[in-house]
């Protein structure tokens, strides 16, 4: 409070001359008296009445300083409040300003659509059936559409263009936030508006009519009770036109409709751009390996790759058929190759490139055999949604349990696999695997047969590989069946790993040492960079309790 000091000091100053002049007036009342030789008497002694005055001075200047000091300290604190208004009303202009900024920034990258209300008759309004509740049964089904799609894609945004305005009013203006941000919208952004109207026609049925900017939909036409339907088929229509590839992943998850899937990647293979090119490229492929047809799917996806889009998910089916093939140095590479891609894939939403960056390892893990590695991803991915995926976001936990199975821990993998509670087709399907795996792991082989057979009911498609044919061929042998296995084995091509492996571990079983010998040798020049075939020589050195002749080349 130097201000205050000051003011005192300005104070006493002020006061000095007078405090002087009535000292003097003092000493010479005092003087004069002792000459005088007077002896105060009573109350009437003129030193006593000059004395008293003075003293009554005194305490009229002190109550005098009090109030200045009084006024001062306001004044001080009038000033202070003064400073800090001020400074808070900078603090809150800078807040607008900056505020105002940031929303015009994230205006200028608006690139989504925004629904208005639609235009309806006034006896459908009567009936509740207003243009907003249409726009915002059309906006649910948009959103409906996101959910169900499970969507690994990268999207624009659907917005409601209508109860937007924010009761916060920017003061001074009458002007409110939201209508602050449609205008930076409109005038920076990209958005364009949905706008529809429903008519009534002479016969008593509506049409639905909706339009994206200056492009017409196709419109639907049906009876009143109908008009749920009919925004539906209009959100698909407008999901089938901005957003294909989310739309379709949305049609990858709904029965019966195969033919509106190929139809929709068949045009976006039309596309100008190459991203939605190549995904329809690859969805020609996923539609192949529905149907079974995997020398399609495998030339849909290399040619979805060939376009250097920069997509992972066709590299990673790529890679999952080779493995099912048997080709597991083939599948390795693709692997690497997935990994690679995925973290920069244009198609993906950074948690689907997570995920997918995950898989890629678990499926390397899984080919170089390193179990516990295999393990670990397959329980980070299990904390995620399943972007993209068929099956549903809990069937993740089933395969930590086939991983937990060939890390040996069979008891827990078996709990785990059976508390995994199918929720539609392909969950049993994946449930059913998944359950053959832990048996192969610990070599139940009789089970294994069984729980194979089950499988292959369940989901014939992703039961369909010579790998599976080789580890069937394997249990055979096994359950001392010799002659079914190599009746079982024989056809299977000279490029699959597990083929030969398998062919080596039949002729091992029926005594024909030399063949077996031979298999393994042709095992090891075919994939050096695999594990299985190490692992079964040391499991053939074993029984025969000699060294390996052939792990110094696989090493």
């Amino acid at each position: 409070m130097p201000e205050l000091f000051e003011a005192a000091e300005e104070s006493e100053a002020e006061a000095s001359p007078a405090v002087q002049t009535d000292a003097t007036a003092v000493a010479i009342a005092l003087d004069r008296a002792r000459r005088r030789g007077k002896t105060p008497a009573g109350g009437g002694d003129e030193v006593d009445r000059f004395l008293s005055k003075q003293e009554g001075l005194i305490d009229d200047q002190r109550a005098h300083l009090h109030e200045q000091m009084a006024h001062m300290r306001l004044r001080h604190s009038l000033d202070r409040l003064r400073y800090i208004t001020q400074a808070s009303a900078l603090v809150i202009g800078a807040i607008i300003v900056i505020g105002i900024g940031w929303m015009a920034f994230d205006a200028s990258r608006a690139n989504g659509v925004v629904i208005k209300p639609f235009s309806v008759s006034p006896d459908l309004a009567r009936r509740g059936v207003t243009g907003e509740v249409v726009a915002s049964q059309l906006l649910d089904k948009l959103t409906d559409i996101t959910d169900r799609s499970q969507t690994s894609a990268a999207s624009g945004k659907f917005g409601a263009g209508w109860g937007q305005n924010i009761s916060l009013q920017i003061p001074e203006t009458g002007v409110s936030l939201g209508e602050v941000d449609r205008w930076l919208r409109e005038r920076f952004g990209h958005e364009r508006n949905l706008t529809g109207e429903i008519v009534e026609n002479p016969d008593g049925a509506i049409t639905l009519s909706a339009r994206l900017g200056a492009k017409a939909l196709p419109p639907q036409n049906g009876a009143a009770a109908d008009l749920p339907q009919l925004i539906l088929r209009t959100a698909e229509l407008l999901y089938r036109r901005e957003q294909p590839m989310t739309y379709l992943e949305y049609l990858g998850h709904l029965p019966g409709r195969t033919d509106e899937f190929e139809d929709v990647a068949q045009e976006m293979i039309d596309s100008h751009d190459p991203v939605v090119r190549a995904f329809g490229q690859g969805g020609l492929g996923l539609a192949a390996m529905k149907r079974g047809d995997i020398a399609t799917a495998q030339r849909e996806f290399r040619a979805a790759d060939a376009g250097n889009a920069g997509l992972a998910w066709p590299v990673a089916d790529l890679a999952v058929i080779a493995q099912r093939q048997g080709r597991y140095e083939e599948s390795l590479r693709l692997a690497n190759r997935d990994l690679a891609l995925s973290p920069h894939d244009p198609s993906d939403t950074p948690e689907a490139r997570t995920a997918s960056m995950l898989q890629a390892e678990q499926g390397k893990a899984f080919l170089l055999e390193d179990h516990g590695t295999a393990l670990a991803k397959a329980m980070a991915l299990s904390q995620g949604d399943n972007p993209g995926g068929l099956a549903s976001r809990a069937s993740l936990q089933a395969v930590v349990a086939v991983y937990r199975a060939m890390a040996h821990d069979e008891l827990g993998a078996q709990a785990e696999a059976d508390s995994f509670t199918p929720r539609g087709p392909v969950d049993a399907g994946l449930k059913a695997i998944d359950l053959m795996y832990i048996t192969s792991a610990r070599q139940d082989w009789a089970s294994f047969l069984e729980r194979f057979d089950a499988a292959e009911k369940l989901d014939p498609v992703d039961t369909d590989g010579y790998a599976f044919t080789a580890l069937r061929a394997r249990a055979l042998a096994q359950l001392g069946r010799p002659a079914d296995a190599q009746a079982l084995i024989a056809p299977t091509p000279l490029d699959c790993l597990p083929c030969i492996v398998a062919r080596a571990q039949v002729a091992e079983a029926v005594g024909r040492r030399a063949e077996a010998d031979h298999w393994f040798a042709e095992a090891s020049r075919m994939a050096p960079s695999i594990p299985t075939v190490s692992n079964s020589i040391r499991r053939r050195s074993l029984s025969r309790n000699r060294p390996c002749r052939f792990l110094e080349k696989v090493e």
